[in-house]
């Protein structure tokens, strides 16, 4: 399409002359003209997909178009200028009389350019906008996954089976004290979720408060046989992440990982702010080919990192290689705050 562009843009420069200039001379100078168009829209084409990655609004990619579009016609004009008359007389065609162009006929390029530079940001726009409305509405379908997977903690028969059996054991051994912190500590983590924001991200703060309560139910479960270590990141605490991001990381890490370990392991949670990215790690212990890379709460997470951030979030899952290494969820999010 941007050849056939470029191509009809010198068909109309090449009749604009008919009978004024020689035939030869036309074709190889009007040619000259639309080649060095193409390339240097191809140019512009490379720099305006550059610098639409950093998110400039509408109007400031219309002025930076503006200025680029004079440049880029003024460097038309005059490598145009020194290109042509050898170009003229390799070709052994008759001269057009040493036509030259001025600063003004830079103009005539520069007007070329801006056409084609606010129709490609035009189209880039309206598309980039129909993507994100697209992202959006996946963004809140796994928003609501999410939700719905949180509410199955509260209804699962399997999760409140084994706290009430964990209550029962430490009211028989007479641990009273234990028994009401692990009452509290469920009752806080059902209404918790009960009580989750309508949104599709909270702050990394906040994620961690929700994380922590669901630690806190499967360390009683497990007791000593878990061990969980945070390192979190002051600086990326307000970062926004995903809603119910860290839940599923550290399910999968607890029944593919800490559960399949007779003696336990250790979960650690990790946060880092490296300029404008917030990198977000879950590792755990697990036996060879015990972590599982593909099941549906790793699949979610996936899902709506690329719903929510497109190719601006990053999601890798690294099995444990032996046993003594452990299986790891690396997670890179822009950082945003607000």
């Amino acid at each position: 399409m941007q050849l056939l562009g470029w191509g009809a843009f010198g068909a109309v420069m090449s009749l604009s002359r008919i009978g004024m200039l020689p035939l030869g001379y036309m074709v190889v100078s009007k040619g000259l003209l639309t080649v060095m168009g193409l390339a240097a829209s191809l140019l512009m084409r490379w720099f305006y997909r550059r610098i639409r990655l950093e998110r400039i609004a509408l109007w400031r990619m219309m002025l930076i178009a503006t200025v680029v579009s004079y440049v880029m016609g003024l460097m038309w004009t005059l490598i145009f200028n020194a290109v042509e008359p050898p170009a003229v007389a390799w070709a052994g065609v008759a001269s057009g009389g040493e036509l030259r162009l001025s600063a003004m006929g830079a103009v005539y390029h520069a007007f070329a350019l801006l056409a084609w530079s606010f129709l490609y940001v035009g189209i880039k726009h309206a598309r980039d906008a129909q993507d994100n409305r697209e992202r959006a509405l996946r963004a809140e379908a796994g928003l609501h996954e999410a939700r719905l997977e949180a509410l199955r903690y509260q209804i699962n028969p399997h999760f409140l089976f084994n706290t009430l059996n964990g209550l029962s054991t430490l009211v028989g051994d007479g641990e009273t004290r234990r028994a009401q912190d692990m009452i509290a500590r469920l009752g806080d983590f059902l209404r918790l979720t009960m009580a989750l924001p309508a949104t599709d991200t909270v702050s990394l703060a906040d994620e961690e408060t929700y994380a922590r309560h669901y630690l806190d139910i499967e360390r009683m479960r497990f007791g000593d046989r878990l061990q969980v270590t945070w390192d979190m990141d002051p600086a990326a605490s307000d970062a926004r992440v995903p809603l119910l991001m860290l839940q599923p990381l550290l399910e999968n890490a607890i029944v593919h990982g800490i559960s399949l370990l007779p003696q336990g392991g250790t979960i650690q949670v990790c946060s880092e702010r490296r300029s404008d990215v917030v990198v977000v790690t879950v590792q755990n212990d697990a036996p060879r080919g015990g972590a599982a890379g593909s099941g549906m709460g790793l699949t979610n997470t996936r899902n709506r990192l690329a719903a929510l951030y497109g190719d601006h979030g990053q999601f890798s899952f690294t099995p444990p290689r032996s046993p003594a290494n452990r299986a790891r969820v690396e997670i890179h999010l822009p950082h945003d705050s607000r």
